[in-house]
């Protein structure tokens, strides 16, 4: 009897969740050697709580997940980190409507994922093509991804969990003085780390809110 697969699909965009699963339910029909074990959810703390009582084999994350309700985890990278660390084994297909090269950069070098969806790349057989990848341990980049590796090589810096806190707290309202009482760094250490995610971002004497702007812009907030 074949064992079947367990999958999580984390978006809260039910057309793609609906995408996935048609993909699957195909591949269940065409193929009798795999059988599909399907779960979703749509945020983070409903994926928190799978990972207590449930074991997957492939998470198909969306990276712009809604962070927890504690903000323990606020973003869709913290969140395929802490899914690691509960499941080492598992395969994780991350899929984004970001195309921005220092994006998918961070995305790349933070979670290191088995598979790498752009959102307007997604069809039926572009997910069956990721997920019979997976399968057979090989990586699969959808072609806007492959696209932008070409040009990822000029961009070696990466936003760290420290550069994410820093932009989702300032993007809550906290003002700079504050962000001491929530990221492990001193007032110097905070000022540093904005002026260096503003030259990142070609913004070197922007205002807060321009960065944020930017920031936003390009998926990290």
């Amino acid at each position: 009897m074949t064992k079947p697969i367990s999958i999580l699909i984390v978006d809260d965009h039910p057309i793609i969740v609906e995408a996935y699963k048609s993909a699957l339910e195909h591949l269940n029909k065409n193929d009798d050697t795999v059988v599909f074990n399907i779960n979703s959810a749509i945020n983070t703390d409903d994926v928190l709580k799978k990972l207590t009582f449930s074991n997957f084999d492939i998470v198909f994350l969306d990276i712009r997940i809604p962070p927890s309700s504690d903000n323990t985890i606020i973003s869709g990278e913290d969140l395929g980190l802490k899914i690691r660390e509960k499941l080492p084994t598992v395969k994780i297909v991350v899929s984004t409507m970001f195309n921005d090269n220092t994006r998918i950069n961070s995305i790349f070098k933070t979670l290191d994922p088995d598979a790498f969806l752009i959102k307007d790349d997604i069809t039926k057989s572009t997910i069956i093509d990721a997920l019979q990848s997976v399968l057979d341990n090989q990586p699969f980049y959808s072609k806007t991804v492959l696209k932008l590796l070409r040009k990822i090589a000029k961009n070696d810096y990466i936003l760290d969990k420290i550069d994410r806190q820093l932009l989702f707290y300032l993007s809550k309202g906290i003002k700079t003085k504050d962000l001491t009482q929530h990221i492990a760094l001193s007032s110097t250490g905070i000022e540093r780390r904005k002026r260096q995610l503003k030259a990142i971002f070609g913004k070197e004497n922007c205002s807060d809110s321009e960065l944020l702007r930017v920031a936003e812009e390009k998926g990290f907030i």
